[in-house]
């Protein structure tokens, strides 16, 4: 099941993989496009209108969904009784302790009043899970992403969201950032720390 299934394209990698699959989406052009492109079926309900019965799906996905709910705790707590015992919730959403927020503050895109109405980190995001149920033991949470591009931009005064700009940096900085290995080791270091621009966690039952 992945809820917010947009236009499809996860429920096509699982049912490429064996699975059989079903998307909740309220987009409608989205969710027609899911069905005629991918033949998969999507429903244009909220979880908690779909009546689901206890333990019925192996996977329940949520590719940024979850920081758009007003009571995530009601859906978090519903996604935990519909999956079946040793099934998994996987997801990502914003890092509200990444470097970027941390940096840009309100300039970061994490709140910019999108409909972004819950913010986690790691610490609250395993709150969430542990009281719906997971246990921590069998909660991983991880971070990918950095917002390079935008902190960099931000450190030269410029607008973190536009195109990414390395003119204004100082000269030894520049010279150590243009070797693709020392930027990996820095990306690889963030998201090692904790601070990496969004988090993506799986939850086993």
């Amino acid at each position: 099941l992945d809820i917010g299934c947009s236009v499809g394209q996860f429920l096509h990698m699982g049912k490429e993989r064996g699975y059989e699959v079903m998307g909740l989406e309220l987009n409608e052009p989205a969710a027609r496009y899911a069905e005629e492109n991918y033949g998969v079926k999507v429903k244009r309900k909220l979880l908690d209108e779909c009546g689901f019965a206890d333990n019925s799906f192996d996977i329940i996905s949520m590719w940024g969904v979850i920081e758009h709910l007003p009571k995530p705790v009601d859906v978090i707590s519903e996604v935990y009784r519909i999956l079946k015992p040793g099934g998994v919730y996987i997801g990502i959403c914003p890092n509200v302790q990444s470097l970027v927020c941390m940096a840009l503050h309100e300039k970061s895109r994490t709140f910019t009043g999108r409909l972004h109405l819950s913010y986690f980190s790691d610490k609250t995001l395993r709150y969430l899970f542990d009281k719906v149920g997971f246990s921590n033991e069998n909660i991983k949470i991880e971070t990918c992403y950095t917002g390079k591009d935008s902190l960099l931009n931000y450190f030269q005064f410029l607008d973190p969201f536009g195109d990414e700009e390395y003119s204004y940096l100082p000269e030894k900085f520049w010279e150590y950032l243009k070797d693709e290995k020392n930027q990996k080791y820095l990306e690889d270091k963030m998201n090692e720390l904790g601070i990496g621009l969004k988090l993506i966690f799986t939850a086993k039952k």
